[in-house]
């Protein structure tokens, strides 16, 4: 249906604009599968590992499939907002997962909660059930992430592996880590990517931060009518806007789009080709909470659990504030990697969550001076700027 409503579209805008400029230009690679993309780049595909969290959520663990991967040490990618492990292959054979794999880790990725390979549920229906949209990044990284790790080590002669997060991914790492401490035992090291805690006054911003005051006290009404980031309604709306970047007469608008969506208006995206594969491999689902949580960080300078409002909280939390996330507890050791063009984490964020961990290990690395945002997952010459410092580090931490 969704692709019906694109093409209405498209018919409309080809007889107000005329024929000139209706031709298609992107990169065919965006209709493969993952597991095709995969196998293109030169691996045995992906496979997939299935585990039911605590709370009834059916989890997806992504794992490229190659020769004696058990042995080798693992890494396990935990995507952002909306995103899903899909996101981290936008470069291709440049990408993440795969310059990892290329230099000899058993590497995973983790699809949480809402994500369209993760929206299963022991008893609740994605589809009917508007309590199952009822979650944030919170439950991904009290429920989700530890049943990857453990996952992962189960299939893996090594008792630790590295953490990859970006965005949203950092947020949750963070969570699991402060909140399931024994995990820290299982993590060797982890970095994090546009380190995502604390987002001062929502954003640097003015127009977010004062779009923040104004959404936030609406979200927690409006979720319990609507599930604007359900699997379906972003599977629509990802189809129409691949459609629509395809072709040229709109490639200046994607990427116009791009940098507003994206916050990044002076950045490493300039260097993108083809927004609708990058569109195809990154709106993958989630809930509206998880925006909203963030929200609520911003506001409020804490980093704490989500907030129902006063009254609910006495019921949930015994206080009529949500109890804060122990980063104290946080005792493997962190990377913490944030562009100075980034404006979700900007040096007062940066610099208060470091002031709160016990064993961060660098916050420095080649791009920093370039990096907003997103350029961790398509920055050109990636290799030079994050990819050679990665590597080192996690050479270091090997066990």
């Amino acid at each position: 249906m969704a692709h019906v409503h694109s093409l209405i579209i498209l018919f409309l805008c080809r007889v107000i604009l005329g024929e000139s400029g209706w031709t298609m230009d992107y990169d065919v690679d965006g209709d493969l599968s993952l597991d095709d993309l995969v196998k293109k780049l030169g691996y045995d595909g992906i496979e997939s590992y299935y585990g039911t969290a605590p709370d009834g959520y059916i989890i997806n663990v992504k794992h490229i499939k190659r020769e004696n991967a058990q042995n080798l040490m693992p890494v396990l990618f935990v995507h952002g907002l909306t995103a899903c492990a899909d996101s981290f292959f936008v470069k291709k054979n440049e990408s993440g997962p795969i310059f990892l794999a290329d230099h000899g880790y058993d590497v995973w990725l983790l699809n949480s909660r809402g994500t369209r390979e993760s929206s299963n549920h022991t008893i609740l229906n994605p589809d009917n059930d508007k309590e199952f949209w009822y979650f944030s990044w919170q439950e991904t990284g009290l429920y989700d992430l530890p049943l990857a790790i453990d996952v992962v080590l189960k299939h893996n002669v090594h008792d630790k592996l590295f953490l990859i997060g970006h965005s949203e991914g950092s947020t949750i790492i963070f969570v699991t880590l402060s909140e399931r401490p024994e995990y820290n035992e299982k993590v060797a090291l982890s970095i994090h990517w546009g380190t995502s805690v604390y987002h001062k006054g929502c954003s640097s911003v003015l127009f977010l931060s004062a779009l923040c005051k104004v959404l936030e006290p609406m979200l927690l009404d409006l979720t319990e009518r609507l599930s604007f980031f359900g699997t379906r309604p972003m599977s629509k709306l990802r189809d129409m806007i691949v459609l629509m970047c395809r072709y040229t007469i709109f490639k200046s608008a994607c990427f116009e789009l791009a940098k507003f969506g994206l916050q990044s208006e002076d950045s490493q995206i300039q260097y993108v080709r083809d927004w609708s594969f990058y569109i195809s491999k990154s709106l993958c689902g989630g809930s509206i909470r998880e925006l909203q949580h963030y929200m609520q960080v911003g506001l409020t300078g804490r980093f704490a659990r989500f907030s129902y409002g006063p009254k609910r909280n006495l019921q949930v939390y015994n206080s009529t504030e949500p109890p804060l996330f122990h980063l104290e507890n946080v005792k493997s050791p962190v990377v913490l990697w944030c562009g100075k063009k980034d404006v979700f984490c900007v040096d007062d964020d940066m610099n208060k969550l470091k002031s709160q961990l016990q064993n961060v290990v660098t916050t420095d690395f080649r791009g920093h001076k370039l990096f907003s945002h997103i350029d961790f997952l398509v920055a050109k010459d990636v290799d030079k700027y994050i990819y050679k410092d990665m590597l080192a580090l996690m050479k270091k931490y090997s066990t």
